[in-house]
């Protein structure tokens, strides 16, 4: 069971290093479109899928062959598919259609991760938002802005241009905007990332019980082929 959860949580990494990869920006404008498009995401989830169905099949058909000695592809098929597509797929495609269900995870996994770029966080606190409340004495709303988990935790790549316009930043800091939204998408995806874990580590506890409970099915040939090899011995 550890070998095959290897397997698929790899894949995932794959996956989701394929995602930032795609979503994350090189430069930033004021009339940018964010999030860019997630058309490479939706492409990808269902190659994805089946991979993983094909994966657990293979998997399964050793582990009933091994069990009852005989094959039953169609059972291991059968068993794999309503696993991924209808425990996994399910639990996946909620994260997807609902982000709230993983604002738990991406601020606290996601921002523990992406707070270890401490000289960014930093940078992002003292160029983007200090100036933009700052008078001639520092004061209380600064002094709440400096707490930098807000300034990450409050924002996600759906939110992330509405707040920048509101803040009217110099074009001399968008390099430090595009650095803040790959930080952003980082601490979102870490979300996601951790609910996909949990979602096949499910998946796959459900898969092995149901192995477990499956009854060997034997054909005539099947009994005839095992009597031969027992006289054989």
């Amino acid at each position: 069971m550890i070998m095959i959860l290897s397997v698929h949580v790899f894949i995932i990494v794959l996956y989701f290093a394929f995602r930032y990869y795609t979503q994350k920006i090189n430069t930033y404008t004021t009339s940018m479109m964010l999030p860019k498009s997630n058309a490479a995401k939706y492409i990808t989830m269902p190659i994805v899928l089946m991979i993983m169905f094909l994966i657990q099949g293979f998997s399964n058909r050793q582990l009933l062959s091994k069990k009852c000695n005989v094959e039953m592809i169609q059972t291991a098929l059968m068993t794999s598919g309503i696993i991924m597509f209808f425990v996994f797929g399910l639990i996946i495609g909620l994260v997807e259609a609902f982000p709230i269900l993983k604002r738990p995870f991406d601020n606290t996994f996601g921002y523990f991760l992406c707070g270890m770029d401490v000289e960014t966080l930093k940078t992002i606190v003292n160029k983007i938002y200090i100036p933009s409340v700052r008078n001639d004495d520092t004061n209380v709303l600064e002094s709440i802005i400096r707490d930098e988990s807000l300034q990450i935790n409050t924002v996600n790549p759906d939110n992330f241009q509405m707040k920048m316009l509101e803040l009217k930043i110099p074009e001399k800091n968008n390099n430090i905007v595009m650095k803040y939204y790959n930080l952003i998408l980082r601490k979102d995806l870490i979300g996601s990332f951790v609910l996909y874990i949990l979602a096949i580590g499910l998946a796959i506890i459900i898969n092995q019980e149901t192995i477990n409970n499956i009854q060997c099915k034997k054909t005539d040939e099947d009994i005839i082929k095992s009597l031969d090899s027992i006289n054989l011995e």
